[in-house]
């Protein structure tokens, strides 16, 4: 690819004290691509550790990859947005610094969209570390039922037909993962990976910049399916080291979710009362993560115990402030 030639995918990623995680996750991609043209576009919003000195240091710039240094953290959708702005590709990849693809699961998407014009995005299995399966994809969307579940911690045992989650059946190894045919429908990603068609993005419009972190992504695929497009999961994989932006600044990142939950679900057209309900059900959940973080102080993490507390403080703050969302 040269400079006057337009990449296949612009790979957009958001970058916050990434460290060597976002250098891994670069080294995955020309393997992950397996063929197709891509630039990479990395926004920093003003990370403080070394983490771009390492992709310098280990990754020319050049036409393929450039580096957006901001002097403030605008939060996941506003950098994106710029990311977006700045990119070149036909189909748009919104990539978490956090993940390593395997080989060809980058292709796969890629592919996925060439034969299905009607999908309006699409995204891959996410696994932890150990190979088990993450949570990253769903059937119906963020309400009172499924903040009920998340709250009391038993979405491991209970999923309410309001709110799903799903998981693709990973190729037995050594297969073809584009010649697996085993593919899911679903109405919203997780938003680690997602590959848009550009046309997409152009029709559904960018991220909705008034969420700062968490739930901008759901929003996207709620307006992309109201548009008449499909939201598709395949059986192609890759390693999302989650929680990572959670446990560095988490007097930031939780009171971010939970304020982008109230916001989701007052966009979605809840009442004052259901809201109201919703407030109670997010309040009960914060308290008992802060019984849980303070039995943890005895623990060997008190100083993340510490931070966490402070995290959901802050947190029971935004769901009991009337205009909060």
């Amino acid at each position: 690819m040269t400079a006057a030639t337009p990449p296949d995918l612009s790979i957009l990623i958001v970058n916050y004290n990434g460290g060597p995680l976002l250098a891994r996750c670069l080294a995955s991609l020309p393997d992950a691509a397996a063929g197709r043209a891509f630039e990479v576009i990395v926004v920093d919003n003003a990370s403080s550790d070394d983490s771009l000195r390492l992709v310098e240091q280990s990754l020319p710039q050049g036409p393929w990859l450039t580096v957006v240094r901001r002097p403030d953290n605008a939060g996941f959708a506003a950098a994106t947005n710029q990311a977006a702005s700045l990119s070149r590709g036909s189909q748009l990849l919104l990539l978490n610094p956090d993940t390593e693809c395997h080989a060809g699961a980058i292709r796969s998407l890629a592919e996925h969209l060439d034969a299905h014009p009607e999908v309006g995005a699409v995204g891959p299995c996410l696994l932890n570390a150990d190979g088990s399966a993450q949570r990253s994809a769903w059937r119906g969307w963020p309400g009172l039922g499924s903040a009920l579940v998340d709250a009391l911690y038993v979405w491991k045992w209970i999923e309410l037909p309001g709110m799903r989650a799903l998981q693709t059946r990973l190729p037995e190894q050594g297969s073809d993962p584009v010649a697996t045919p085993q593919t899911l429908d679903v109405d919203h990603l997780l938003g680690a990976c997602i590959l848009i068609p550009r046309p997409v993005w152009q029709r559904v419009g960018p991220l909705d910049e008034g969420y700062f972190l968490f739930l901008e992504e759901t929003d996207w695929c709620r307006r992309a399916r109201h548009a008449g497009y499909r939201i598709a999961q395949l059986p192609a994989a890759m390693v999302h080291h989650g929680q990572h932006s959670v446990y560095q600044v988490p007097e930031q990142s939780s009171p971010s979710y939970y304020r982008g939950y109230l916001r989701f679900v007052r966009r979605a057209g809840a009442g004052s009362l259901r809201l109201l309900l919703l407030r109670g059900i997010l309040a009960a959940g914060i308290l008992i993560r802060l019984l849980l973080w303070t039995l943890r102080l005895a623990g060997g993490r008190r100083a993340l115990a510490r931070r966490m507390l402070r995290g959901y403080v802050a947190a029971l703050r935004v769901v009991a402030a009337p205009g909060a969302g």
